[in-house]
C-alpha cells in the first residue's frame, strides 16, 4: 500500500445518525506474484476507547498485457496524403489493472528503422481508448509508413500492436450515363453513374439537385449503379444534378452537372359544339402558363393555324366551306411555354347547315 496509515479525525457525527459509511481509496504497489495483506480498520471513541477490524484484500499480479483493437490507421489498410492532423486511435482494454499510459510510433518504411526518423506520439487513455493526432503531411501517394501503438497497464506490462500502411491522394472519377442532359423529368427518376477509384472497393455517393442531397448509397467500384429521385415537386425550369462520390479515405469525385426540366404544358381554356357551314366561326381560347406562352395554334384537317395573341386571349377565325359534309368533326388547340413543354388538347364539334340570307 502507497502509505501504511489513512485516517479521518477531527470530525462530527450527528448524534441522530445511526450509522456512517467510510471510503477510502487505495494504491497497490507492483507485486510478482499474487499477494495478500491484512488491512487494519480502528475506530476510536471520544471516550478512548477502540475497535479493530481486519480486512485481508489480495493483491494480483497482472502478468498479462493490455489487449489492443480497432486501431486507426489499421495494418495493411491506407490513409489520405498530406493529412497534418490524423487521428490515431486504438481500443485498449485490461480488465485486471486498467491502462496507464501509451504512444504510438511512426517512420518511413523505405528507411531502415535504424536509420529512420522515429516520430512519437503519446496517446491519451480514458474509457477503454487511446488516441491522439499525427502529423503526416510528409507522406504521399505511393509511400508506405511503418508504425506501433505501445500500450502499458498499471502494472507495466507493455502490449504492442505493429503494422504498415499506405497513402492514396487520387480522388474517385465518376462518370454519368442517364438521363441525358436536358431530359424532361416527371415522378421517381432513375439517375445511373458509374464510379471508380485506384484503390477502394466500394464507394459512398450521393445525388445531388440543385446543391441538395436527394438519395444516397454505396457503390460497387466500376458498376453501374442506381439513384432514384421523385421531381414531382420540382418548381418548373430547369434543375441542375450531379453525382458526389467519396473514397475510403475521404477523397471526393463529382461528375459533370447535367439538367433536367420539370413542369407541365400551359392550361387551355376553350368549348366549342357546333359549327355553321360556310359562316366564319371565332376561335376564343384561354391560354395560361407561369412562364409565358411561347407559341400557340389550332390544327384542323392537318393544316396548322397560328392563334393571334392578347393577353391570355387567343382567336382565329374557322370557316368550313360546302366541301365539308355535314357532321362531326374534331380540331387541336396546341400550346407550348417558354420551357418547351406543349399541351395538345382536342375538341369535337358538329358542322351544321348555315345560313346565308341576301
Amino acid at each position: 500500500i502507497d502509505s501504511n496509515v489513512i485516517s479521518w479525525t477531527n470530525g462530527d457525527i450527528e448524534t441522530n445518525v445511526f450509522g456512517s459509511l467510510f471510503q477510502f481509496d487505495a494504491t497497490a504497489g507492483l507485486v510478482s506474484g499474487n499477494t495478500s495483506i491484512d488491512v487494519e480498520i480502528i475506530t476510536e471513541g471520544e471516550s478512548g476507547e477502540n475497535t479493530t477490524d481486519t480486512i485481508q484484500i489480495i493483491i494480483v499480479n497482472d502478468n498479462t498485457p493490455p489487449s489492443l483493437s480497432n486501431t486507426i490507421p489499421a495494418d495493411g489498410g491506407w490513409l489520405r496524403e498530406g493529412i497534418a492532423d490524423q487521428i490515431i486511435s486504438v481500443d485498449a482494454n485490461d480488465p485486471e489493472t486498467g491502462i496507464l499510459n501509451g504512444t504510438f510510433t511512426y517512420y518511413d518504411c523505405s528507411v531502415n528503422v535504424s536509420n529512420a526518423t522515429v516520430f512519437i506520439v503519446g496517446l491519451n487513455c480514458e474509457n477503454g481508448v487511446c488516441n491522439s493526432t499525427a502529423d503526416l503531411s510528409m507522406y504521399v501517394e505511393g509511400d508506405s509508413m511503418c508504425f506501433n501503438f505501445t500500450i502499458y497497464n498499471n502494472a507495466l506490462e507493455p502490449a504492442i500492436l505493429s503494422g504498415t500502411v499506405g497513402f492514396d491522394g487520387t480522388p474517385p472519377a465518376v462518370t454519368l450515363i442517364s438521363p441525358t442532359d436536358g431530359t424532361i423529368g416527371t415522378g421517381n427518376m432513375s439517375f445511373v453513374f458509374n464510379a471508380t477509384d485506384n484503390l477502394a472497393a466500394t464507394l459512398d455517393c450521393d445525388l445531388l439537385f440543385e446543391g441538395n442531397v436527394e438519395d444516397s448509397t454505396t457503390a460497387n467500384n466500376g458498376e453501374a449503379t442506381t439513384l432514384i429521385f421523385d421531381v414531382t415537386n420540382l418548381t418548373e425550369g430547369n434543375h441542375l444534378w450531379k453525382i458526389i462520390c467519396e473514397d475510403g479515405v475521404g477523397l471526393e469525385g463529382e461528375s459533370e452537372e447535367r439538367r433536367v426540366l420539370t413542369g407541365t404544358g400551359p392550361v387551355i381554356n376553350f368549348t366549342i359544339n357546333s359549327v355553321g357551314r360556310t359562316e366564319p366561326y371565332l376561335i376564343n381560347a384561354t391560354i395560361i402558363d407561369e412562364t409565358g406562352i411561347d407559341n400557340a395554334y389550332f390544327v384542323f384537317n392537318t393544316s396548322s393555324t397560328t392563334l393571334d395573341a392578347n393577353g391570355d386571349e387567343y382567336t382565329e377565325t374557322l370557316t368550313l366551306d360546302l366541301n365539308y359534309a355535314l357532321g362531326n368533326y374534331t380540331l387541336n388547340i396546341v400550346a407550348e411555354d417558354l420551357f418547351g413543354f406543349i399541351t395538345n388538347e382536342t375538341y369535337t364539334f358538329t358542322l351544321v347547315r348555315g345560313y346565308n340570307i341576301t
